[in-house]
C-alpha cells in the first residue's frame, strides 16, 4: 500500500467510526503513546515532532486534542497491534506501521525540502 492509499484507507476508517465526540478518558493520551511509539530510536522531543507529522499527514490537524474519538481510535488501531489474547491484551507498536510511518516522515521531510526532520 502506497502512502496514498494508506492516507484513503485511514480516512475511509475514521468515516466508519462516524465518533465526532472527544475522546474518551485515557484515549488520547493512550493515542499519543501509541503513535510516538512508532519511533523507538528517537528522544522524546523528536518522537513529539514526528507525531505531529502523521497527525498532519492523515488529520491534517497539528495536536491530538482536536481530534475526535473515531479518530483517535483508528489511529491507535493503525500503530498497535496486540500479541496477546482477549483476556490478557498486550498492545505493542506494529512492525507494519513503524516502517509506513518512517516512510511517512521522509516524504514529508522530502516535501518541505528537508534532508531530516530534526
Amino acid at each position: 500500500m502506497n502512502l496514498s492509499e494508506l492516507k484513503e484507507f485511514i480516512t475511509s476508517e475514521i468515516e466508519k467510526e462516524d465518533s465526532h465526540s472527544p475522546p474518551g478518558f485515557g484515549k488520547a493520551g493512550a493515542c499519543v503513546g501509541a503513535l510516538e511509539s512508532l519511533f523507538p530510536n528517537d528522544s522524546r522531543e523528536i518522537r513529539k515532532w514526528k507525531r505531529y507529522g502523521l497527525l498532519r499527514f492523515f488529520l491534517g490537524k497539528n495536536t491530538i486534542k482536536t481530534c475526535t474519538d473515531g479518530e483517535c481510535t483508528v489511529l491507535l488501531r493503525f500503530a498497535t497491534v496486540n500479541i496477546g489474547d482477549d483476556q490478557r491484551p498486550r498492545w505493542i507498536a506494529s512492525p507494519k506501521a513503524i516502517l509506513q510511518a518512517a516512510e511517512i516522515i521522509k516524504y514529508l521531510d522530502a516535501e518541505a525540502g528537508q534532508d531530516a526532520l530534526l
